[in-house]
């Protein structure tokens, strides 16, 4: 209908993924000079002079019934978020639960890889595009909430879902992105290990209100690097520091040991060498995320 695949029981995001990763925007903003379903019932109108330009549509029974360019795309894309709700309870009402469970993965996977393209392309000017996204995954979030699905992309949902009522307390204007990026600097630095260490696990141990014993970070460098960075970072929060990261007892040292308060005061009175580039590796990352996230 505009040149652009529509959802399927089998890909119920395919015109999703298709708007943000090939050429789908492209074509659903050419569709508007051209007659299809969402036109149906009104009539071109495109008027140029000195001292204005009007192009819409106009219906051909209420003259005040107008369809502009921008709310054009807001009804295909929600045209669109409607298709892609029937066809995921369309696939979902015929699988096992594994099977479905697996199936809302796979959805989610896509739905964050969405959201990621949309905020890292500076072209995209269309936030209607981000907020159709955002409603799929609040919806699957709300619908299948018996599935217990836990993933990274539920934490699009608000902008800081955790805030003051976490574990650390972590400060009102962190976002959800700092936790990616900090977790992006801890691999950089060989803090720790991404297969052992997930992004799910690392943001859940910072941001939870009460962490898992299962949860634990496994730093892989001596405690003096791992010292140094928890304190650097300890200005993201209001309560993070060396007695409650002990209390928490969500972080273990090279060893595999919970790290306790005495550890870390030990390593940072060892930490003389105003000259180790490890330690200014690390003061320069973080240095970058305060100039991006503190006030």
């Amino acid at each position: 209908m505009l040149g652009i695949t529509e959802s399927t029981t089998e890909s119920p995001l395919e015109f999703f993924n298709q708007l943000l990763f090939f050429d789908g925007l492209k074509l659903v903003l050419g569709s508007f000079y051209t007659e299809n379903s969402f036109t149906k019932g009104y009539k071109f109108i495109n008027e140029e002079n000195r001292e204005f330009t009007f192009t819409a549509w106009v219906h051909k029974d209420d003259i005040s019934d107008m369809i502009h360019i921008e709310n054009y795309l807001a009804r295909v894309l929600k045209f669109n978020t409607k298709l892609a709700f029937d066809s995921l309870n369309k696939s979902l009402v015929k699988m096992e639960e594994m099977e479905a469970n697996k199936f809302l993965i796979h959805q989610l996977n896509l739905l964050y890889s969405l959201i990621v393209k949309y905020d890292t392309d500076e072209n995209n000017t269309y936030p209607e595009i981000r907020t159709e996204l955002i409603s799929i995954i609040s919806y699957i979030n709300i619908r299948y909430s018996h599935y217990q699905l836990t993933h990274k992309a539920f934490r699009k949902l608000t902008n800081n879902p955790d805030s003051i009522f976490s574990f650390f307390q972590v400060k009102s204007e962190i976002t959800n992105s700092f936790f990616e990026k900090l977790y992006d600097v801890a691999i950089s630095l060989d803090l720790i290990d991404d297969v052992e260490t997930s992004e799910d696990l690392f943001n859940e141990v910072f941001t939870s209100t009460k962490p898992e014993p299962e949860s634990k970070i496994h730093f892989i460098k001596p405690n003096a690097n791992v010292a140094f960075f928890l304190k650097e970072i300890e200005s993201f929060f209001e309560n993070f520091n060396s007695t409650t990261i002990e209390k928490s007892r969500s972080f273990l040292n090279k060893q595999g040991k919970i790290l306790t308060s005495t550890d870390l005061y030990t390593a940072l009175s060892r930490n003389k060498d105003k000259q180790n580039t490890d330690l200014i590796k690390i003061q320069n990352e973080i240095n970058l995320l305060k100039k991006q996230y503190l006030k």
